[in-house]
């Protein structure tokens, strides 16, 4: 595709871009002390600037807003950030860009422009390019390869989908007093497995517009999260927007057992945005684990000692980053029972965990010494991952 066809699919060249101010009092505003620098030493202005480009992408209306404003800690850097709109949900893409501005922030001109790429489902993956001009000068300061967007993307028509439908929760939700935060609950099958996908959206801000989301799975009386806080900022109202969450098996040693995880928002008018991936979701429900020993490698399975599960005496000092003493608890002493000997807090925790070892494998304390075995292994040769469907066609999903 060329440059000039791509400006075309995009609508989004510069000429069609338009440009506002926003003062430190605008709800849009992150740095109401902050303003934009100026050229060579200029008095800063007050104000933070915003372009806005238009473009179609997969049949949406999209928009792709530019702010420029005043890095908060230098009085001579700007940053400039990239976000996108459809169907009412703004979010971010590609970070944040410092740069010294020796230009008039109102001069400054963008372009921006799209173009697709194969994926499932059909027409909903795009690349991102912005360019910056100043002074018939350009710098490409955006790039991303990913951003999925689409009008009512036909999901069904993925090959061994499993798509989750809204539902009460298996699981309740805790009982805690948290009026900025609201739950939805999805439901499915993951590898043979039921499975509860629990959307928990929160307020992140005191206008209300930005809301972090995050998503965790509750599986067999155990949940874990699959993914934290992503932002979004809303221009239409919570009851507006729904999400779509679907898994997608992947080939493995372990039939069942790998999978795909996609988690869409959708908001006004189709419009559908892909919020999380994940290629390594692993779960389900009487997974067979023995064909392994016949497999290529030498797959040797443990067994569990039967005087366990038991109470463990220590606490995981191996797991665990305790934080270093201070030089007064280093200096530290006590007296140890029976001895007229000393040891400093570390040293008492460390003899702490060599007794405990010690009667777990029935040794007495002070008497002999023991040393528990360990069996080596390499990597297994062969991959819990082999190429599924998609892999093989290339198409990214």
């Amino acid at each position: 595709m060329s440059p000039d066809a791509l400006s075309t699919y995009s609508a989004a060249s510069g000429h069609n871009g338009s440009v506002s101010t926003h003062t430190g009092s605008s709800s849009h505003s992150s740095s109401e002390n902050h303003t934009v620098g100026g050229p060579r030493g200029h008095e800063r202005f007050e104000q933070r600037y915003m372009y806005i480009y238009n473009a179609v992408a997969g049949g949406v209306p999209v928009q792709f807003i530019l702010t420029v404003e005043a890095a908060p800690l230098s009085i001579d850097e700007s940053i400039i950030t990239l976000t996108f709109k459809a169907g009412g949900i703004e979010q971010s893409i590609g970070g944040k860009e410092y740069m010294r501005l020796n230009v008039e922030p109102h001069t400054l001109h963008f372009h921006v422009f799209i173009f697709p790429k194969p994926s499932l489902p059909a027409n909903c993956l795009f690349c991102v390019r912005v360019w910056l001009e100043a002074q018939q000068v350009q710098h490409r300061i955006f790039s991303d390869e990913s951003l999925w967007v689409g009008k009512d993307p036909p999901f069904a028509s993925i090959q061994q989908v499993a798509l989750t439908q809204q539902g009460p929760p298996t699981i309740p939700s805790p009982n805690r007093n948290e009026p900025d935060v609201i739950r939805k609950t999805y439901k499915g099958y993951v590898g043979r497995a039921p499975c509860d996908f629990v959307v928990i959206i929160k307020s992140i801000n005191i206008t209300g517009s930005v809301w972090g989301i995050s998503v965790e799975y509750q599986a067999g009386g155990i949940s874990r999260l699959l993914f934290e806080q992503i932002k979004v900022r809303l221009h239409c109202r919570l009851e507006d927007i729904r999400f779509i969450i679907y898994t997608v098996p992947i080939d493995s040693s372990i039939p069942y057992s790998n999978h795909r995880v996609r988690v869409w928002i959708k908001g006004l008018d189709g419009a559908h945005i892909r919020l999380f991936k994940s290629d390594e979701f692993r779960l389900g429900s009487q997974l067979a684990f023995e064909p392994l020993t016949h497999g290529p490698g030498h797959v040797v399975f443990a067994t569990r000692d039967r005087s366990t599960p038991t109470i463990a005496l220590h606490s995981s000092l191996l797991l665990s980053d305790s934080p270093k003493p201070s030089p007064s608890e280093n200096r530290e002493l006590s007296s140890t029972p029976g001895s007229g000997t000393v040891e400093s807090i570390p040293d008492r925790e460390l003899r702490a965990e060599a007794e405990y070892e010690q009667r777990r494998i029935g040794i007495s304390v002070g008497i002999g010494g023991g040393a528990r075995g360990s069996v080596g292994g390499g990597n297994l040769p062969f991959d819990e991952s082999l190429p599924s469907y998609n892999a093989a066609l290339g198409v990214g999903i």
